[in-house]
C-alpha cells in the first residue's frame, strides 16, 4: 500500500465502506483510513509459475491513463481496432487506439544481430542504425534490420555517427530499458542501484523512451532514491548527454553522476529548477574534495513550469563540462590550473528527486559531441585531414536537442499535456562539421562516403578522409519538429515515425515520410506508440469508438483475468 503523501506498508487484510480503508498491519493492528490519504494498491501476485513465465515474456498493452494488460498482440493499425489475446482464455479482446497509448513488444528469442557500425540522427528526432553502404549529394543507403538496401533522403538527416572499432557508440534510453531502470551503485555518494526482488513492482513505469517514478522516495537526501544508471562500454572522450525531467505539477530535484568507475565517483551534478552545484568527485589530499561550482540560471530559466531539458556536453580526459538548460548555456565547468583530471569512467546514472509530484525522465540520449560549443563557434582554418598528426580546427557548429513531449502519468490517472519549456531556437548550419576520431574537427560539404572513405570538399580542396578515423557528421540545413504519427521503436536500436501502419500475422506494413514504405518482420520491433498520454487520439475510423462509454477500456464485456495493473476507484489492483 502507498500513501498519497509519502510511505508505504504491508497489509494482510484490508476492507473498503462508506470512503474508508480499515486495514490489518503486523506493527500497529488494526488502522483506519480516508481513501484520499492512499494512493494505490498493489495485490500480490496468484499467477502460477508457468503463467508468470507467459506474462513476463508475453506483450503488453498500455492504456493512456496508465492502465497496463498483459498478453499477446494479435493484430493493429492506425485505422483499425487493436486485437489482443489476454493471459488467459482464448478469446481475443478489441480495443480503439484512442484510448491505447502503446505496446511493448516480448523480446525476442534470440539477441538481434549487431546495430551495426553507423547510426543516423533525423531531424525530426527519429534514428536508426545499421552499416553505411553509400552517402551521395541526394541519398543514404543504411543496411538495417528493416531493410537490406534502406534508401533515406539525405536532406531529412541531422547528424551521421560512425563505430571505428565496431558498434555505434550511441545509446538512447529506449535501448536496454531493463539496464537502465536497474539502476547503479555509483561510488562517492551513496546511491545504490535497487536490489533485485521479484516480490516488489519495479518503482518505474515506462514507455517510449520515458520513465516515470510512480513510486519510492530519496528517503533523506541526493542519492538515496531510485536511479536510471548504467556503464557504457565504448563511451568516446568527448560525449553529448541529455535527458528531459517533467513532473506532474511544480519543479523537483535531480543529482546527475557523469563518468563514474568503481572507485572512480566522476563529475556530479546536483541542482534544482534554477540552480546547480557542479562537483568533481575525484578525491584530493587527506581525503578531501574539489569545492563544488554553484551555477545559478534563474533569470534565464525561470524558476516555475513543470518541465526541463538538460544538455551536457563534455571532455570525459580534461574534465571539461558545459551545462545546458532548455538550450541555452548556464555555465561552463573546467579544472583549475594544476589540478590533476578526473579519471574518467562509463558510467552515467540520474537520479530524480521528486517534490510531492510524479515524475518523468525521457528523451535520454547519450551519443559522441564534437567538441565545438554551439553558442561558442571559433572560426580557424581546415587543415589536412587526411594525413596522421595533422591538426585540423574548426568553425564550429552543433545544434541543440530538439524538443518532444514528455509523459507523465500518476498512477491511474489520465495526465495533461506539459507546456513547452522556454527554449532557445536551434542555429541553422551552413557547412557540414565532422569530427575526427583524434579529436580534431573540420568543416565543409561531404560529397560522397562509403564503408571505406569520406570524401570532404572544403576551404583547402577536396580531401578524402578514411571511414575509421571519422567519428561523426552534422550536416548543414534547416530544423526540423518531431514527426506526428505512431512511433516504431526497435528490438536493437532506433526508431522511426510512420504516418502509415498495419501489423498482422507476425508482418508489419507501414509508410515513413524520411525513408517510404516499409515490410519486416514484427520481431524487429519492441515498442509501438500510438501517442503519448494525454494527447489528442490521431485521427482515424476507430480512434473514438469509446467515446460513448466512458471509464470503460474493454470492449465486448470481457472480464479480465491474469497479471496487469487495471484502475477500479482511483486504486491501482494488479
Amino acid at each position: 500500500m502507498w500513501l498519497s503523501q509519502r510511505g508505504e506498508f504491508d497489509v494482510t487484510g484490508l476492507g473498503i465502506r462508506d470512503g474508508q480503508l480499515k486495514v490489518r498491519t503486523s506493527f500497529a493492528g488494526d488502522i483506519t483510513l480516508p481513501i484520499s490519504a492512499v494512493r494505490s494498491i498493489e495485490f500480490p501476485h496468484r499467477l502460477s509459475a508457468s503463467d508468470r513465465q507467459v506474462a513476463d515474456n508475453g506483450d503488453t498493452l498500455i492504456f493512456k491513463n496508465g492502465d497496463e494488460l498483459h498478453g499477446a498482440l494479435i493484430s493493429a493499425g492506425q485505422d483499425e481496432v487493436v486485437k489482443w489475446k489476454p493471459l488467459k482464455g482464448d478469446r481475443q479482446v478489441e480495443f480503439g487506439i484512442g484510448r491505447l497509448a502503446g505496446v511493448l513488444l516480448a523480446k525476442p528469442a534470440r539477441r538481434t544481430e549487431n546495430a551495426g557500425s553507423a547510426a543516423i540522427r533525423f531531424r525530426n528526432g527519429d534514428w536508426l542504425s545499421g552499416e553505411l553502404r553509400l552517402l551521395d549529394t541526394e541519398h543514404l543507403l543504411l543496411k538495417t534490420p528493416l531493410s537490406e538496401n534502406l534508401q533515406i533522403d539525405r536532406a531529412a538527416i541531422r547528424t551521421l555517427y560512425f563505430g571505428p572499432s565496431g558498434e555505434v557508440p550511441v545509446w538512447d534510453g529506449a535501448a536496454d530499458r531493463e539496464i537502465w531502470m536497474k539502476g547503479t551503485a555509483t561510488p562517492g555518494w551513496g546511491g545504490g542501484g535497487r536490489k533485485e526482488d521479484q516480490s516488489k513492482r519495479n518503482p518505474w513505469r515506462y514507455l517510449d523512451g520515458a520513465f516515470t517514478l510512480i513510486r519510492g522516495s530519496s528517503r533523506g537526501g541526493y542519492g538515496n532514491g531510485p536511479n536510471l544508471g548504467r556503464s557504457l562500454e565504448g563511451l568516446p572522450d568527448k560525449v553529448e548527454v541529455s535527458f528531459e525531467l517533467s513532473t506532474s505539477k511544480g519543479p523537483a530535484g535531480y543529482a546527475v553522476q557523469l563518468f563514474t568507475d568503481e572507485n572512480r565517483p566522476g563529475l556530479m551534478v546536483q541542482g534544482s529548477w534554477d540552480s546547480a552545484y557542479i562537483y568533481d568527485m575525484s578525491p584530493r589530499k587527506q581525503g578531501l574534495f574539489n569545492q563544488p561550482q554553484q551555477v545559478e540560471f534563474g533569470n534565464k530559466i525561470g524558476s516555475e513550469g513543470n518541465r526541463r531539458q538538460f544538455r551536457f556536453l563534455a571532455d570525459r580526459k580534461t574534465g571539461r563540462l558545459a551545462m545546458f538548460v532548455n538550450g541555452r548555456l548556464v555555465t561552463q565547468f573546467g579544472l583549475r590550473a594544476g589540478k590533476e583530471a578526473a579519471k574518467p569512467g562509463k558510467g552515467i546514472t540520474i537520479v530524480p528527486q521528486p517534490m510531492n509530484s510524479v515524475i518523468t525522465i525521457s528523451n535520454l540520449w547519450v551519443a559522441p559531441w564534437g567538441g565545438a560549443l554551439p553558442e561558442m563557434p571559433k572560426k580557424t582554418s581546415a587543415k589536412e585531414a587526411a594525413q596522421p598528426g595533422i591538426k585540423i580546427e574548426i568553425f564550429g557548429g552543433g545544434a541543440n536537442e530538439p524538443q518532444a513531449d514528455a509523459k507523465v502519468t500518476a498512477d491511474g490517472k489520465p495526465s495533461t499535456k506539459l507546456a513547452e519549456p522556454p527554449a532557445e531556437p536551434e542555429p541553422v548550419t551552413t557547412s557540414d562539421v565532422i569530427a575526427l576520431t583524434n579529436g580534431d574537427e573540420t568543416f565543409g560539404t561531404v560529397e560522397r562516403a562509403t564503408s571505406e572513405m569520406l570524401r570532404l570538399k572544403c576551404d583547402v580542396g577536396d580531401l578524402e578522409i578514411p571511414l575509421k578515423r571519422t567519428l561523426m557528421v552534422e550536416f548543414a540545413g534547416v530544423p526540423m519538429p518531431p514527426s506526428a504519427g505512431i512511433r516504431l521503436r526497435l528490438a536493437g536500436k532506433g526508431a522511426i515515425t510512420v504516418q502509415s501502419f498495419k501489423l498482422a500475422e507476425g508482418k508489419v506494413l507501414c509508410h515513413s515520410a524520411a525513408v517510404g514504405d516499409l515490410s519486416f518482420p514484427v520481431a524487429a520491433l519492441s515498442e509501438i506508440v500510438f501517442q503519448p498520454r494525454g494527447d489528442v487520439p490521431p485521427v482515424g475510423k476507430h480512434a473514438d469508438d469509446s467515446k460513448n462509454n466512458p471509464g470503460i477500456n474493454v470492449r465486448g464485456g470481457v472480464i479480465i483475468r491474469g497479471r496487469g495493473a487495471i484502475q477500479l476507484n482511483g486504486l491501482i489492483v494488479e
